[in-house]
């Protein structure tokens, strides 16, 4: 039997400093390129910029955004995802605690670096939570063909989801279904 223990995820912050990191420099690329870019064509005449300038501002924005997200997260110590003797606590828009007796399975999925951990919940909860289906930025998304199934995926966390898995098979085992 598997010890029951709490289990705590956290945004990790090496993770996210390389994202706020990444997005920086690649900005400060895009505005060296604009920077240094031919003003004049090879006969002399003046060429227009608008355009370069005009992508240029598109890009920072969006990285701007990386930068935003990387340093807001590294910030926040919070935990994402916990698991104890009362059940499955998630942070997504707001705190959700999800008791043991609204969950009726678990299951981890994915290869590699995109391991997510499956629950299928109770569904008003699942109708009232709002997921996204597809793209979603943050490390929860409603699963597609498994009804009432959120996916908590473990990028950007500190902690495995293997290890959440260990940890629901510590307090209900008969939940994890592998």
């Amino acid at each position: 039997m598997v010890p029951r223990q709490r289990f705590e995820a956290r945004h990790s912050v090496p993770f996210y400093i390389f994202m706020a990191l990444g997005g920086l420099f690649v900005a400060g690329l895009a505005i060296y390129t604009g920077a240094t870019a031919r003003t004049v064509d090879a006969e002399g005449r003046p060429v227009n910029t608008l355009m370069l300038w005009g992508v240029i501002g598109i890009a920072v924005v969006a990285l701007g955004y990386y930068i935003q997200r990387g340093v807001t997260r590294v910030r926040d110590r919070r935990p994402v995802v916990s698991i104890d003797q009362h059940g499955v606590t998630l942070r997504i828009d707001k705190i959700w605690e999800i008791p043991w007796d609204q969950i009726t399975r678990v299951e981890l999925h994915g290869f590699m670096m995109r391991v997510r951990l499956e629950m299928q919940i109770d569904p008003q909860m699942h109708a009232d939570m709002h997921l996204p289906t597809f793209l979603s930025d943050d490390n929860f998304i409603a699963i597609k063909r498994k009804p009432f199934t959120i996916g908590i995926g473990g990028q950007g966390l500190d902690r495995k989801m293997s290890e959440a898995l260990d940890s629901v098979r510590g307090w209900r085992p008969n939940l994890v279904k592998r």
